[in-house]
């Protein structure tokens, strides 16, 4: 058998925390599993901050659950949503989890977890990390798939990498963890059912002294509502919501990267994302108050 195919009982398309995760349940069984990322790198933007506590069960069996909160936002158990006109203006309202003992005891009497506040691009290369404890699975990053092929013995899948070139994977089983947008359920001709987009969506990460603004408030997430930004293609206005911008905190002992981009944005709207180019970030994005 030609060189360029390997054999692995189990593919994992995708490193995202759902095909990281997978992984590592199958080292711990000793399946040998091959885990193939397209990216180069894992998620370089705060996002999926919210980890609920039923995934939070799932990660203290894996063992993950005390790396995740080693790693988290820090609100003393606390969980606050909060909507003011803006940061220095008029707050509207807050909604609170577990600010009393009666709220923590409910929370425990449900599960030995509660919910996290870690963001995707903290924990995905944690949890690679610690799959590098398991031999029998390789993760390979900026690796591709490009067809997939089913037959009665199991499925054959092409891919290419810089460092690998252009192969093909033999495996019993694929497991299609490749996002929302999954090219694996695509090219096997999967639908989808579900509901139509609700809006736009910008994720913007920036560093800032916002200690002012915030005002010791250690809420999980602002919601800043006003009308004062024009209702067009990139900040469409959304009924009595108008803009909004999320404010989130890293874990107190998270370290920032020293090879970091000033600014990185990145639109989604139905099946496409664009990327925009940093400075006219900084120039859509500059004046508008806080």
């Amino acid at each position: 058998m030609s060189s360029d195919i390997t054999n692995v009982e189990v593919l994992v398309m995708g490193g995202g925390p759902v095909g990281l995760v997978s992984a590592i349940q199958l080292g711990r069984a000793g399946i040998k599993t091959l885990l193939l990322e397209r990216r180069a790198t894992f998620s370089v933007h705060a996002k999926a901050g919210g980890i609920h506590a039923r995934t939070m069960e799932i990660y203290r069996q894996l063992g993950l659950a005390s790396i995740v909160r080693k790693n988290s936002a820090d609100w003393n158990g606390i969980f606050t949503v909060g909507w003011m006109t803006r940061l220095t203006g008029i707050e509207l309202g807050k909604i609170t989890l577990g600010a009393s003992q009666a709220d923590l005891d409910l929370f425990h009497s449900w599960s030995p977890e509660t919910m996290a506040f870690c963001s995707q691009d903290i924990y995905e290369p944690l949890f690679a990390e610690a799959l590098k404890k398991y031999p029998s699975v390789e993760l390979r990053l900026a690796s591709e798939a490009s067809t997939i092929n089913q037959d009665e013995d199991g499925v054959s899948v092409g891919y290419t990498s810089p460092e690998h070139g252009k192969r093909t994977v033999r495996a019993q089983y694929v497991i299609g963890a490749d996002g929302i947008r999954s090219p694996t359920r695509h090219r096997l001709g999967i639908g989808e059912d579900a509901l139509p987009s609700f809006g736009n969506s910008i994720n913007v990460v920036f560093e800032a002294d916002m200690e002012a603004y915030r005002a010791g408030r250690e809420y999980g997430l602002f919601w800043i509502v006003n009308g004062d930004i024009p209702d067009d293609e990139i900040f469409p206005a959304r009924a009595a919501i108008g803009h909004i911008r999320e404010l989130t905190t890293r874990p107190r002992n998270f370290e920032v990267p020293a090879d970091k981009s000033a600014l990185r944005g990145s639109r989604t709207n139905g099946n496409e994302e664009e990327k925009e180019d940093k400075n006219a970030w900084r120039e859509r994005l500059g004046h508008y108050p806080i």
